[in-house]
């Protein structure tokens, strides 16, 4: 019996599909292959909305990496069909943003659904930056090409400001103008690997042989490396869960296991914000009905996803940022003197002045041993996040009266300015309080600004010559005296 009066059975029909679609895209998290089949058979209907709806809930929700045709087939198929559209004026337009995160890091969206994010928004151009990712994955940069769109390779790293195994980390992002190659990425990590070895050739910390890692073809090399970054990610969401039930999950009986970090994943595997997704897909219910957790301390309310990480897990995976395998900051600026990647810093706003000022000290000049010599690079930070959700009221005046100080006074600085960058951070659905993009927080003449930054990224760290290098020492020495006046 139609559900609709009035409707023909062709009409009814139509609509039962689209019910159908609908609801596969609100539960999300699609794997099974017959609801791949439903889709794809829809994605190719001769009605345009059965085929829009199936399309995006493909692109938005078929999940693995194994289906990273799949989503981008549907993005080509909808575009062809005139069925993506960005209709302006958006309050997004001409921006650009050089921090988000899709599903093969702690966001929600699928590379495919991010990019097509940024080009409906208007966006001139987007970086996704991955935890701790070396952004082999190709299918944001196809995506980008389909539509088209703008789109940077990035990585957003743990970093260790020392060698020391207990160092104090920070995040810092790093931009790709190109992607290396196997034998590039082989020497790179040869490099790195060198400076962590003992006197038994092995990695502190680690059962990674320097010898067996030397052997390897580059492609080879790569493969595994990527093996012991997703084991690492693993192990550390295993963890996570364990402490997390130790201390709340049994008392409060709310614990969860492996097979719900399996059903609540949204990338390859599971990392440590899966824990918080699993819990909320769980027990988010019991939450939202009052129950108030402690932690030797008031009680709390936990009233959004996020707030598991915030309240119950965040000290859990700070703890866990010293890990041996993370580069140090010399590590990375080195990286981005040999292949040209741009350094930049995000969210300053948790960072104390202390590391703030030292970190942007230290990347300020680059020095690199080759053959014995010396060589200074500069320009290898261009900037810090500063069209961001995070910073806010009188300290975004401070921080931005502090770096016009730096342009004006430091020795490479004022050479070579900072410059104040766009970076959402969006994860998507998963912190719905930083969406893609800035509406009016970005400047005025964004044509302008956007392609001064897209060239900034474009430009290389610059070796200097003997004459620089020596009238930048030069003005080392009255620098000392005006940073310690300025600060006090």
């Amino acid at each position: 019996v139609a559900k609709w009066k009035g409707m023909s059975d062709q009409e009814t029909n139509k609509q039962h599909i689209l019910k159908n679609i609908k609801e596969l895209r609100k539960k999300g998290f699609l794997r099974h292959g017959e609801i791949k089949d439903f889709l794809v058979r829809h994605l190719l209907s001769p009605d345009n909305n059965i085929s829009r709806a199936a399309g995006r809930t493909i692109i938005e929700e078929v999940l693995g990496s194994e289906n990273s045709p799949l989503r981008l087939k549907a993005l080509a198929i909808l575009k062809d069909k005139n069925l993506i559209q960005f209709n302006p004026p958006s309050p997004y337009y001409g921006q650009i943003d050089l921090h988000s995160h899709d599903c093969h890091s702690d966001g929600y969206q699928t590379p495919t659904a991010l990019i097509l994010e940024a080009y409906e928004k208007g966006l001139a151009g987007i970086a996704i930056t991955n935890h701790n990712q070396p952004s082999f994955d190709n299918e944001a940069e196809e995506a980008a090409k389909i539509l088209p769109l703008t789109y940077f390779r990035g990585s957003e790293n743990t970093v260790r400001l020392t060698d020391q195994a207990n160092s104090p980390s920070i995040h810092v992002v790093q931009l790709f103008t190109r992607q290396l190659s196997p034998e590039e990425w082989k020497e790179t990590m040869l490099l790195y690997f060198q400076s962590r070895s003992n006197k038994r050739d092995r990695i502190e910390g680690t059962d990674i042989d320097l010898h067996t890692l030397s052997a390897l073809d580059p492609e080879e090399l790569k493969n595994y490396m990527e093996w012991q970054r997703l084991m690492m990610v693993k192990n550390q969401a295993l963890e996570s869960m364990r402490n997390y039930n130790q201390k709340y999950g049994n008392r409060w009986k709310l614990s969860i296991e492996e097979d719900d970090l399996e059903y609540a994943k949204r990338g390859d595997i599971f990392e440590t914000y899966t824990v918080v997704v699993a819990i909320w897909k769980k027990y988010g219910s019991e939450f939202l009905r009052g129950i108030k957790l402690e932690d030797n301390g008031p009680r709390k309310k936990i009233l959004k996803m996020n707030d598991i990480y915030e309240f119950m897990l965040r000290g859990e995976v700070m703890s866990s940022a010293n890990h041996i395998l993370y580069p140090t900051l010399d590590e990375i600026a080195l990286g981005a003197t040999m292949w040209g990647s741009r350094i930049i810093l995000p969210h300053p706003n948790e960072l104390s002045k202390n590391v703030f000022t030292e970190v942007l000290e230290r990347l300020a000049l680059v020095k690199v041993e080759e053959d014995g010599v010396i060589k200074h690079y500069v320009n290898a930070c261009i900037g810090l996040e500063y069209y961001t959700h995070k910073i806010k009221g009188a300290f975004k005046e401070k921080l931005k009266s502090y770096i016009e100080w730096l342009n004006d006074q430091h020795p490479v600085y004022k050479r070579y300015p900072l410059l104040l960058l766009p970076g959402s951070d969006s994860h998507g659905k998963f912190l719905p309080d930083r969406p893609l993009g800035f509406k009016g927080d970005y400047p005025e003449a964004r044509d302008e600004y956007s392609r001064k930054v897209i060239a900034a990224i474009n430009q290389k760290p610059k070796e200097l010559s003997e004459k620089e290098q020596e009238e930048i020492q030069d003005d080392y020495q009255n620098w000392r005296k005006s940073r310690h006046v300025y600060h006090k």
